[in-house]
């Protein structure tokens, strides 16, 4: 298993340089409310929409997929894991897989692309670090929101097309 190629979509896989989190992820640490929150009223399921470019992108049978797997409230625990695994201060578990996973990319030499969504309320303006992580990076900015795939699919099959070498002339 040796990596030939890399495509990142709207993602931190760099060591923050300073744990400035959102709302969404402060929300997250805190006790009971977000346990209440994420678990009882499967947050944030009911509103992931607003995360998107264009709302409408997540609504009707794609917002009833995303909620399908989180129907049980048991099975509502994985949600507020990964929004808690956004360290959110220099002693969090992940900062040390996250500062090797940041060398591991800062030191990839094969061909690589990302495709932003600038209008992620989330990690939309990560674009700038990802970038000078990656220099020889193609990048593809779009207006699309968190969830690139349901706004954009064309440009991440297309950049994942180019980095498998398999893209038609011109693309």
């Amino acid at each position: 298993g040796r990596v030939t190629g890399l495509v990142l979509l709207n993602t931190s896989v760099l060591t923050p340089r300073a744990f400035k989190t959102t709302a969404f992820h402060r929300f997250s640490h805190l006790p009971a409310v977000s346990d209440v929150a994420f678990r009882l009223l499967n947050f944030p399921v009911p509103v992931l929409g607003r995360t998107q470019g264009d709302a409408r992108s997540i609504s009707g049978d794609v917002a009833r997929a995303y909620a399908w797997p989180l129907r049980h409230v048991v099975d509502r625990a994985a949600p507020l894991a990964l929004a808690r695994m956004v360290p959110n201060r220099e002693g969090h578990p992940t900062v040390a897989e996250l500062a090797e996973g940041d060398a591991w990319v800062r030191g990839f030499e094969g061909p690589a692309e990302l495709v932003w969504g600038l209008r992620d309320p989330i990690l939309g303006r990560a674009l700038k670090r990802h970038r000078e992580a990656l220099p020889h990076a193609r990048v593809t900015e779009t207006q699309a929101g968190h969830f690139l795939q349901e706004e954009v699919p064309e440009d991440i099959a297309a950049a994942i097309r180019r980095v498998a070498g398999v893209a038609p002339e011109g693309a």
